[in-house]
């Protein structure tokens, strides 16, 4: 592994680390995409695999005993990704993979908000947690 990249690893917050999780997530995917376009069996496979385990990731570092609703949500939402993934590798099929990516990149769009409200500790301006709105909501502490 690359030391400089071994060492943000071992420095980040949780909250840094699970923004690397996703963002890993999503470039999986997108690899997958293209290689599907390519018709790189192997790179492809390989590539949701990858994605597969940044999702088990995600799951394992759910924590139910701090908001168990939620969670169980959470839980339901990476198991119906992770189902995803398999199907776009044995129908060999984009439309999973897009469908993952959107879920993907909604998501990681919300976690950066949070984040950012986490480490601010003023009421701000962030954008709302999906890219096509282009409107803006005020969070107060």
């Amino acid at each position: 592994m690359n030391p400089y990249f071994e060492q943000t690893i071992l420095s980040a917050d949780p909250i840094e680390l699970t923004a690397m999780v996703y963002q890993c997530a999503i470039a999986r995917v997108r690899e997958a995409r293209e290689h599907l376009r390519n018709r790189r069996i192997a790179d492809r496979s390989a590539s949701i695999m990858r994605a597969y385990a940044a999702l088990a990731e995600l799951l394992a570092a759910l924590r139910p005993e701090s908001a168990p609703e939620f969670v169980a949500r959470m839980q339901g939402l990476y198991g119906y990704m992770q189902q995803r993934l398999l199907d776009a590798n044995t129908q060999q099929a984009d439309e999973p993979l897009e469908e993952v990516l959107g879920l993907l990149s909604t998501l990681a769009e919300s976690w950066s908000i949070v984040a950012a409200r986490m480490r601010s500790p003023e009421p701000e301006m962030v954008p709302l947690a999906t890219h096509q709105d282009a409107g803006r909501v005020a969070i107060h502490a």
